[in-house]
C-alpha cells in the first residue's frame, strides 16, 4: 500500500495522507460538557497493552551488514561517548559520511553528505520502484520484522510513502529554470498490535545514483508493562479531565457538547520516554451554543497511567 506525501527540499517532516494527528494544540479546557457518540466505534471494549521501551540489543550481524553495505572499515569506529558509552558509531577520516547505533531507541542514523547534487551534476538519481526494491532490501539487512511494520500481513510490500527531492538550477542552453529530482525517499511505518506507533519508522533517502544519502531509523524495542481495558465511561472522564489536546485551530471557551464522529486509534513513542501508551485522535464536532465547529482531540485510551 502507497501512501501519497507532500516534500519540500531539505524537509524530512512530511505530512502524510491520513495520518491523523494533532499539531500545535492546547489542553482541552477540562469541564461538564456533554460528551455524545455519533457512530459505534470498535476501539470501545477492547483489551490494549501499555509498554515500556527497553535498550536495544543490535546483533553483531547486523552491524556487520552495515558497515559491509555502507562500506566502513573497523579503523572508523569512533570511541565511547563519556555519557552514552553504549552508542556504537562511525565516521570516515573526511568526515563527510557517518554511522551511529543508538540502543536507547532502537535507532540506526547514516549520513552521505556527497551523495546528493543539487545542481546540474544530477546524475542516475532512482526511480520509485528501484528505490522501494533498495530500501527493502537494507530492511532486510537490519533484521526488521516484517509483523513489526505498518500494512496487511499478507501483502509483500508493506504500507509505505515515496516522494522525490528536487533541485532547481538554470539552463544555460535552454535559457531558462529547470528543475528535477535530485533525492528519491521512501519510508515505513512502525506498527504496535495492528495500530501505528506514531513518531517510529524508516526514513531512507537515496541520491544519484542510486547512492544511499540517509537513513534514519527509529525502530524501539518494547516489553509488555500492563493491560487495561478501554471504556466509554473512562474516555468521556478523560475528554472532561484537561488530559487530553485540542487543535489549535479550534475555539476553546464555552464548550457546550462533543460530539465524537471518528476515533483513530495510535500508539506514540517519543524519544527518552519510558512508557508506549495508546491514544487515539477523536475527530468530533463542538457545539458552542452559538455555533458548531469541526476539530480533534487526542486523548489517551486509558483513563489512568499505567
Amino acid at each position: 500500500m502507497k501512501v501519497v506525501l507532500t516534500l519540500l527540499l531539505g524537509i524530512l517532516s512530511i505530512p502524510l495522507q491520513g495520518d491523523a494527528v494533532v499539531e500545535g494544540g492546547m489542553p482541552l479546557p477540562a469541564g461538564e460538557f456533554t460528551v455524545m457518540w455519533g457512530m459505534a466505534d470498535a476501539v470501545i471494549g477492547k483489551t490494549v497493552t501499555v509498554y515500556r521501551v527497553v535498550p536495544t540489543e543490535f546483533p553483531t550481524q547486523v552491524v556487520s551488514n552495515m558497515m559491509a553495505e555502507l562500506s566502513f572499515a573497523h579503523k572508523e569506529k569512533l570511541p565511547p561517548l563519556t555519557d552514552y558509552p553504549e552508542i556504537i558509531r562511525y565516521k570516515t577520516e573526511d568526515e563527510r559520511r557517518y554511522l551511529s547505533f543508538i540502543p536507547a531507541s532502537g535507532r540506526v542514523v547514516y549520513e552521505d553528505q556527497d551523495a546528493i547534487a543539487l545542481s546540474q551534476a544530477i546524475q542516475g538519481v532512482p526511480t520509485e520502484k528501484e528505490a522501494l526494491e533498495r530500501a527493502l532490501s537494507l530492511i532486510k539487512m537490519l533484521g526488521i520484522e516484517r509483523h513489526q511494520m505498518l500494512g496487511k500481513p499478507d501483502s509483500p510490500v508493506p504500507t509505505y510513502s515515496s516522494g522525490a527531492m528536487e533541485a532547481g538550477y538554470f539552463d544555460k542552453v535552454a535559457k531558462k529554470h529547470v528543475k528535477e529530482p535530485c533525492a528519491r525517499i521512501i519510508i515505513f511505518f512502525r506498527q504496535v498490535d495492528g495500530w501505528k506507533l506514531k513518531d517510529a519508522g524508516i526514513w531512507i533517502r537515496f541520491g544519484n545514483h542510486g547512492r544511499l544519502s540517509s537513513l534514519d531509523v527509529i525502530w524501539p524495542t518494547l516489553q509488555a508493562h500492563s493491560r487495561g481495558n478501554i471504556e466509554r465511561t473512562g474516555l468521556e472522564r478523560s475528554l472532561r479531565s484537561g488530559r487530553c489536546i485540542w487543535e489549535w485551530t479550534a475555539r476553546v471557551e464555552g464548550l457546550k457538547k462533543l460530539t465524537i464522529k471518528k476515533v483513530t486509534p495510535h500508539y506514540l513513542f517519543e524519544e527518552g520516554q519510558e512508557l508506549v501508551r495508546p491514544y487515539a485522535v477523536l475527530e468530533v464536532t463542538a457545539d458552542f451554543g452559538d455555533t458548531n465547529l469541526p476539530a480533534q482531540v487526542c486523548c489517551p485510551l486509558l483513563e489512568t497511567d499505567q
